[in-house]
């Protein structure tokens, strides 16, 4: 016998089955002999009773059945009541998360240089253009953003998050309910820089980053539980090391065997992969860290069709409706080598789309994860 849905260590939300006063059931399918009489059952993670079977039906190779699943970690049960052998598997239920969308931003570290080098002039720190542009998104529409960042920018005069100075700090307290930040590596290159990396390596910088936050904009602008790793990408100790600091999610692609031999999967194996582009999120037991599919990066498709773009998204993964979009900092500036003058534009046409498809703002820890 094998369970086949749902999946081991997978997040479900409700387009998963029917959610009814906060629960979740869902069709399980056993794969298993005809012969077999199959019962399921599912105990939410510390449920104290025995888990209470019922009866499967068989149809092509299949025995299925309902099994409701409840907030957090559930436990699947399939049992053959004639020879008790008993199949288990670890499976999550986000309600929180469905319909939701986060906005993330990688490569961050332009503004701050502008910050500080500004610091005696700008008045507030929405006089930078950048987070001037941040600011409208979210007055008009409540967009929560998440800033990933870099500790320095070497090519552009040697400036590091310790150049960055406090005057600031009472903004950024005042705005993280809609904006935070989170380290995303030491600098923009080299590309895939946890690649082969430590668990020393990304420790070290990824806590000089997190103190530097807290330092110049206060723990309430800390994305502490979440961020993406510059290229989506680290071996299992950088995963480890991510843990450590008390990092539970990791964003990536499940990018693995393709063709430019360009990975966005940090050490999840192929069958963890592929369980991430079905299902949009997993939880790696090993490490004990949740992975999410990365979002439509509306960098890559023309600003006429970002709207067609979230509707390809959802066909393509039915499964996920905690949706992501993703832009990076650098295509804002008109003398960066690739920059996208209708930038702002596809900002607003992206939000505006999810909006318009019944998507809100959330972080990703205000989905009941963790």
């Amino acid at each position: 016998m094998k369970i086949t849905f749902p999946a081991e260590n997978v997040v479900l939300m409700g387009t998963a089955g029917t959610e009814e006063n906060g629960r979740l059931t869902v069709r399980a399918t056993v794969l298993g002999e005809a012969w077999r009489t199959v019962e399921l059952a599912a105990l939410p993670d510390g449920a104290g009773s025995p888990p209470v079977y019922r009866p499967a039906a068989f149809h092509a190779g299949y025995h299925a059945g309902p099994v409701t699943l409840e907030k957090g970690r559930n436990t699947v049960f399939a049992r053959d009541r004639v020879t008790g052998e008993t199949l288990r598997q670890t499976v999550f239920y986000a309600p929180e998360a469905m319909m939701k969308y986060r906005f993330t931003l990688d490569d961050n570290i332009w503004f701050f240089q502008d910050l500080a080098k500004n610091a005696g002039v700008y008045r507030s720190m929405f006089d930078n253009p950048w987070l001037n542009l941040l600011r409208r998104m979210h007055e008009r529409y409540g967009t929560k953003f998440h800033l990933n960042i870099y500790r320095q920018c070497p090519e552009h005069g040697g400036f590091d998050l310790s150049m960055m100075p406090e005057r600031y700090k009472d903004e950024f307290r005042e705005n993280a309910d809609w904006m935070r930040m989170s380290f995303h590596a030491d600098a923009n290159l080299p590309d895939h820089p946890y690649l082969f990396s430590s668990y020393d390596q990304f420790y070290r910088e990824c806590a000089w980053v997190n103190e530097q936050i807290l330092r110049f904009a206060g723990e309430e602008a800390l994305a502490l539980t979440s961020t993406t790793v510059h290229w989506g990408d680290g071996t299992k100790d950088v995963v480890r090391a991510a843990r450590d600091l008390g990092i539970r999610l990791l964003i990536g692609s499940g990018l693995e065997g393709v063709p430019n031999n360009n990975t966005i999967s940090y050490h999840l194996d192929p069958r963890q992969c592929a369980l991430l582009r079905i299902y949009g999120m997993i939880y790696d037991e090993e490490t004990d860290m949740f992975f999410q599919r990365g979002g439509a990066s509306i960098q890559h498709v023309p600003l006429d069709q970002i709207e067609q773009d979230t509707i390809r998204w959802e066909q393509e993964f039915p499964l996920l409706r905690f949706r992501g979009l993703c832009l990076h900092e650098e295509y804002f500036y008109p003398d960066y080598p690739s920059y996208m003058p209708d930038y702002p534009a596809r900002f607003e046409t992206a939000i505006r789309s999810v909006t318009a498809h019944g998507y809100k703002p959330a972080f990703p820890s205000e989905v009941g994860l963790f």
